[in-house]
């Protein structure tokens, strides 16, 4: 279906075909979407689009930050992106059908919440992790999830296919973590240093000796 373009002063996207993150945008992807070889703003705006619309509200969020944390001027690329969806959320009518009719409505809250806390400063930009700006409720993906532990995808699965680790499963397919859980995770069976293991055979030894 055509869509209206809107310019982006910075396109995210990437060249590789392979070995690249759920929500990167592939030149490829932008190709196919076009109809056109090569990169077309056409493609790339309709590439956004499509990912927006057929997330889930939570991987609508998710989707947007990694490409937020990827820009060089997040809330330029916000800008525009609100400008793309606003002009193709038009209401469909008995000759034409827009499959993005409702995504301005869908998107609203996701994009305030995103431009109010880059405005306040929460927001963090960074390419190497995709940060919750509420640093006390971050929720990470599988991949992100990897990324934080510091372990592959086969251990993750290991770990959550024995109940070792906490996950949830909103859609009953994707799997989503809590920061804060990991890190309670990461905690567990902690390793008294030697300063602490003197302090406790001296705390001992002194008990002893007063018996």
């Amino acid at each position: 279906m055509p869509i209206e373009e809107s310019p982006f002063s910075e396109q995210i996207y990437t060249r590789r075909d392979k070995f690249n993150h759920e929500y990167d945008i592939t030149l490829n992807e932008i190709t196919t979407n076009s109809n056109k070889k090569g990169f077309s703003n056409s493609g790339y705006c309709y590439s956004l689009l499509k990912r927006v619309n057929d997330l889930s509200h939570h991987e609508k969020i998710l989707f947007l930050r990694y490409q937020l944390n990827k820009s060089s001027k997040p809330m330029r690329w916000l800008l525009d992106f609100e400008k793309l969806i606003e002009i193709n959320s038009w209401e469909s009518a008995q000759e034409f059908y827009n499959q993005f009719e409702n995504l301005s409505i869908k998107t609203k809250e996701i994009i305030r919440d995103l431009f109010k806390a880059i405005e306040t400063g929460k927001y963090k930009n960074t390419s190497t992790e995709v940060k919750e700006f509420n640093n006390n409720n971050v929720i990470y993906n599988t991949t992100e999830a990897c990324e934080f532990l510091n372990i592959s995808k086969s251990t993750i699965y290991k770990l959550t296919s024995a109940r070792n680790i906490p996950f949830y499963k909103p859609n009953g397919k994707n799997m989503y973590f809590k920061k804060d859980e990991l890190v309670a995770y990461l905690s567990k069976k902690r390793q008294i240093t030697n300063s602490e293991l003197e302090t406790q055979t001296s705390a001992y030894l002194n008990r002893n000796h007063r018996l």
